[in-house]
Order: structure tokens, then sequence, then C-alpha cells
């Protein structure tokens, strides 16, 4: 049986900012899709919006990884 809980474990834990991930790393650890905690993680509880840095790296990443967020 497979537990909800198993299938949202994250693989990857950064020490450091999202945007240092590359592709390559991702693909090397086996990572075909991203779960990004968007509210107070990546963005400022109290912002509507995310940076232009944060929207390029997803844009960048989309094509090749499956991306929630």
């Amino acid at each position: 049986m497979i537990h909800l809980r198993n299938l949202v474990q994250p693989d990857l834990v950064l020490g450091g900012n999202v945007l240092s991930l590359s592709l390559e790393q991702l693909q090397r650890q086996g990572i075909a899709g991203l779960i990004l905690d968007v509210d107070d993680t990546l963005v400022s509880m109290h912002s509507r919006q995310i940076s232009v840095e944060l929207r390029q790296w997803i844009e960048t990443l989309r094509p090749q990884l499956q991306i929630c967020w």
C-alpha cells in the first residue's frame, strides 16, 4: 500500500537558495518533478508576486520537469 506521506516526502532538501539548482543537478538526482511551496518560502507571505529571477528559473526548468506551485 502506498501512503500519501511517502508521495510528498522530499527527495532533495536544500541548504541554500533554490535558484542555485540547475536542471542538470535535478536530472542527476533522478528528479522529474518539483512541488514548490510558494507561501512564505519562495515568496514573502505578504506578497502576491514572485521575483523575476524565480519566474525565469521556473520557466527554464518547466520544459523538462513537472512543476507544481
